[in-house]
C-alpha cells in the first residue's frame, strides 16, 4: 500500500490565500508531494504530467460541480471548511485510491 504523505496532491483554486491554505494544512499533516497552481489552464498539463491521485479545487459553482463529476470526481468540500473534515476526506479518498491502485496490480 501507498504511503499516504508521499500521495501526489494538486491544489487548484484561482483565490491564492485557498491554495496556500489547503498547502499549509496538508503540510502540517505530513503531506510532502503537493504541487499547487491559480490557473485554472494549467491544470491539464499539470495533471498529464504528474498523475495526481487527489485534485483539490474550490470552484462549487454547480456548473463546475457537474463538470468534476463528469471527469470522475468522489467529494466536494464547501467553503467555509473544517481543518479536521478535510484531512479526513482527503485522507479516506486517498486511501481508497490506493486500495485501488493495489487491485489493479494485483490484477495485472
Amino acid at each position: 500500500m501507498g504511503d499516504l504523505n508521499e500521495a501526489r496532491i494538486l491544489i487548484v483554486d484561482d483565490e491564492l490565500a485557498n491554495v496556500r491554505l489547503l498547502e499549509r494544512l496538508l503540510q502540517q499533516t505530513g503531506y510532502r508531494n503537493l504541487v499547487t497552481t491559480t490557473d485554472p489552464r494549467q491544470v491539464r498539463g499539470l495533471y498529464d504530467e504528474l498523475h495526481p491521485d487527489l485534485i483539490l479545487t474550490a470552484d462549487v459553482t454547480m456548473a463546475a460541480k457537474q463538470r468534476a463529476l463528469a471527469a470522475g470526481a468522489k467529494d466536494f468540500l464547501t467553503k467555509p471548511f473544517d481543518r479536521i473534515e478535510v484531512l479526513l476526506r482527503i485522507k479516506n479518498l486517498l486511501d481508497t485510491r490506493f486500495l485501488y491502485l493495489e487491485l489493479e496490480r494485483q490484477n495485472r
